[in-house]
């Protein structure tokens, strides 16, 4: 369990299928077990809001998120 003092947060994600599955609470087998993490973690804040934000508006985001996985699991190759 996590253990934060961080109560409320807004995330952004610039795959609208995520977001708007997120939001309608869908369970789409393509990504089943990621809405599964999701949901999981959503627990931990009182309030948390999802939000998407376009992919150009993302960029910054997407390549420090690709870089840490690099990081951490070289073995995954990252398009």
């Amino acid at each position: 369990m996590l253990q934060s003092e961080i109560h409320t947060t807004t995330i952004f994600s610039d795959c609208l299928t995520l977001i708007r599955a997120i939001i309608s609470k869908s369970q789409i087998k393509e990504i089943y077990g990621v809405l599964q993490d999701i949901d999981r973690l959503c627990s931990q804040f009182a309030f948390i809001h999802f939000r998407f934000i376009s992919h150009s508006q993302n960029r910054e985001a997407d390549a420090l998120a690709k870089q840490a996985l690099k990081a951490h699991c070289p073995s995954i190759s990252l398009v």
